[in-house]
């Protein structure tokens, strides 16, 4: 009789968190030349970002929730401006708002933005000056979301986006190709400080991961004191005297 195999259970929606997902990007392109992630490479911090032996970057933004994906475009719409036009407008503040209906006569403004701040509304207008510095871009830009959100994410994916998908059994399914927003590659001389950086950057992280814990294993450590003492309270020992004489 054969041996039947082993099947990977799939993933539940509790388990899904950012650091989830950037844990399976780490295999989505082979044998990138540098994986950095929650950095500020560009004007934004980035969740991960790839290089291709090709030379080219691609950015990964990592949302777990329906809200969590419109904030993107509410809170960094300076970002979405350049990729979308490759253009980086200033804001003007115009005034803060503390009633939600006062909003709506805002809508006449030309690239107006507004940002909830606790219990109000700061206002503020696009300039129709574009900044003279040079602000780059990633080569691609996609979104990584669950299965659970692809089918209400995948509608509102503006057209320079990509998206990939994590699927309840582990794989990544790359539900819409990024298109190419430009092809311009870092000078030798920019690859060489990125090169120092990039190592100086991975030792940094291989020690943190090695001499701190991890959330998870700080969640864990906590569960495991509040239980102890919970057992203390009940059976008036410690658990370990309950299983040594």
């Amino acid at each position: 009789m054969g041996t039947k195999s082993k099947q990977t259970p799939l993933l539940t929606k509790e388990q899904v968190s950012e650091q989830l997902l950037q844990q399976y990007l780490r295999g989505w392109k082979s044998n990138p030349t540098y994986i950095v992630e929650n950095l500020y490479v560009f004007d934004w911090e980035s969740d991960m970002l790839i290089k291709t032996r090709s030379g080219y970057w691609y950015e990964v933004e990592c949302k777990i929730s329906l809200a969590d994906f419109k904030n993107d475009f509410a809170h960094k719409w300076q970002k979405h401006e350049l990729l979308k036009t490759g253009e980086w407008h200033s804001l003007t503040f115009v005034r803060r708002e503390t009633e939600e209906k006062s909003l709506s006569k805002y809508e006449a403004f030309p690239g107006y933005h507004i940002e909830k701040t606790g219990n109000a509304w700061n206002i503020y207008c696009k300039s129709q000056d574009v900044s003279k510095r040079e602000h780059r871009r990633p080569n691609y830009f996609y979104y990584c979301v669950p299965w659970y959100l692809s089918g209400k994410v995948l509608p509102l994916l503006p057209d320079y986006a990509g998206l990939i998908v994590l699927t309840e059994n582990g794989r990544l399914n790359e539900v819409k190709r990024a298109p190419c927003l430009h092809k311009q590659k870092y000078t030798n001389e920019e690859l060489k400080l990125c090169d120092k950086f990039y190592y100086a950057y991975r030792n940094w992280k291989e020690n943190v991961e090695r001499h701190q814990p991890t959330a998870e294993i700080k969640r864990l450590k906590d569960e495991i004191a509040f239980l102890k003492a919970e057992y203390k309270a009940v059976a008036g020992c410690d658990i370990k005297d309950a299983f040594y004489d």
